[in-house]
């Protein structure tokens, strides 16, 4: 699988033995966490979710 930065990211696999995993990418010099789900079929539509949390910070 390749991340936004065109960096490579750990995948589980394809078909049916592709579990749902925590990943790590580069964003903007810093290392941000999602997390991927692949379908059984190992490609399909994508759907993409940033939550935004007012007022925290870091």
């Amino acid at each position: 699988m390749t991340s936004p930065d065109n960096s490579t990211t750990d995948q589980a696999g394809d078909g049916e033995n592709a579990a749902p995993q925590n990943v790590t990418f580069a964003s903007n010099g810093n290392e941000a966490h999602g997390y991927l789900a692949m379908p059984p079929a190992g490609s399909g539509p994508g759907l993409v979710v940033i939550q935004e949390w007012w007022g925290l910070t870091s």
